[in-house]
């Protein structure tokens, strides 16, 4: 248990230096483990594992943890899980942009129509999920980028036909 914390203690003062902020570092998940031999009622030795979750917002800070796991046998790269960190700012980008869109839309309806158009209902729809009132964008991941998609509904009345 003891060699177990050594390790973590310098792993985490490698990540620390190399600029990963403490608040990055998550001490998520201790355990240990008896393990017996084939004809052994008593344990004849630990299995002792400690396991440590790093936010890396960087290339460099991700391949600071794949290093990790080459350099010592007894640590292991788990895996990763990509989120975006500006997905409120993006969404709401997505937003506006699908917003303009739908004006632009009932712009060439008023000027193709000779028409005037008021809107009377608006809903936004996010992964199959509509609502009035949120701005929501759903979100694919993957290796290379963010997919956003937004879909926006409004419904128009004839204010008045020239």
């Amino acid at each position: 248990m003891s060699h177990n914390q050594s390790l973590r203690d310098t792993l985490i003062a490698g990540f620390a230096a190399a600029g990963i902020p403490g608040a990055a570092i998550n001490y998520a998940r201790f355990s240990k483990a008896q393990q017996f031999g084939l004809l052994g009622r008593d344990p004849n030795a630990y299995e002792v594992s400690a396991r440590l979750e790093l936010e890396a917002r960087s290339e460099e800070h991700l391949q600071l943890l794949a290093a990790a796991a080459d350099e010592r046998e007894e640590v292991a790269f788990d895996g990763t899980e990509f989120e975006h960190s500006d997905e409120d700012e993006f969404g709401l980008q997505v937003r506006e942009l699908a917003i303009d869109d739908v004006m632009a839309q009932k712009a060439y309806s008023e000027t193709s129509l000779w028409i005037e158009l008021r809107a009377l209902e608006f809903a936004t729809d996010s992964a199959g999920i509509a609502e009035t009132t949120a701005a929501n964008a759903a979100i694919t991941p993957s290796f290379d980028g963010v997919d956003y998609r937004m879909s926006v509904t409004v419904i128009f009345e004839i204010v008045e036909s020239n």
